[in-house]
């Protein structure tokens, strides 16, 4: 569940989706439903239309969710979009779902085995499912009617936004930031969890030739947590 965590990217997308869709449309209803506790979204003030819903799905019950709980629920709501792949087994409920790449599919080696074998076993049923498909690009677009058999009038190229906290920030305020992690006047910049899909350790090999060869002082920054085999670009 995107929000059940610290938030990452797709748990980003989903938060400020909500609340950017309940300030569009305040004469409607928007819930964020989650099987248990929210990690981090009650940091800030939620539009007036938006609530957060903890059905309290523990233990053994949380195997239930998709298959029992989650299409009870929806049984009484207009529409369901699943942001993170997923959709509700069964219900009459529209529902739209975001598929934001197929590298499970199509990368099966950049993920846990486990999540690999439950995507080729639930993405294709899950895409023909849905009533609607975003993807965040045309490529992606591409990719999901031609591996998973979907009429392409039914999947939608949406580009993500940056989230409203970003800003260009002043000389001032990125010197004392600069200053503070050791970084230098030129550098470049990673952001993301470090897993084998990201390619991370290819960046850091393709840096380490282009220094080798240059006398300028170009450093490169790696933020975002640790992740699934990171180990190899520690060593």
């Amino acid at each position: 569940v995107p929000l059940g965590q610290k938030k990452t990217g797709i748990g980003h997308y989903t938060f400020e989706l909500a609340q950017a869709m309940a300030a569009l449309a305040p004469a409607d209803e928007f819930e964020i439903v989650s099987p248990g506790p929210f990690a981090e979204t009650l940091e800030v003030e939620l539009p007036a239309n938006l609530r957060l819903v903890n059905l309290g799905v523990d233990g053994w019950k949380r195997r239930g969710w998709w298959s029992i709980t989650l299409p009870r629920y929806c049984a009484g709501l207009s529409l369901f979009h699943g942001t993170n792949f997923e959709l509700p087994y069964w219900g009459k409920c529209p529902t739209v779902l975001t598929i934001h790449d197929l590298s499970l599919l199509l990368f099966p080696e950049t993920h846990e085995k486990n999540l690999v074998r439950r995507a080729r076993l639930k993405l294709p049923a899950t895409a023909r499912k849905a009533t609607a498909i975003i993807t965040p690009s045309e490529t992606v677009r591409n990719e999901v009617c031609e591996h998973l058999g979907v009429a392409a009038d039914k999947v939608f190229a949406i580009p993500e936004a940056a989230r409203g906290s970003f800003y260009p920030a002043s000389r001032s305020e990125s010197e004392a930031v600069c200053v503070r992690l050791g970084i230098e006047s030129e550098f470049i910049l990673f952001v993301g969890t470090i897993e084998p899909r990201k390619n991370v350790l290819n960046l850091v090999r393709a840096f380490a030739e282009l220094v080798q060869n240059d006398s300028s002082r170009l450093q490169l920054v790696i933020a975002g947590k640790q992740g699934w085999l990171s180990n190899d670009l520690e060593t």
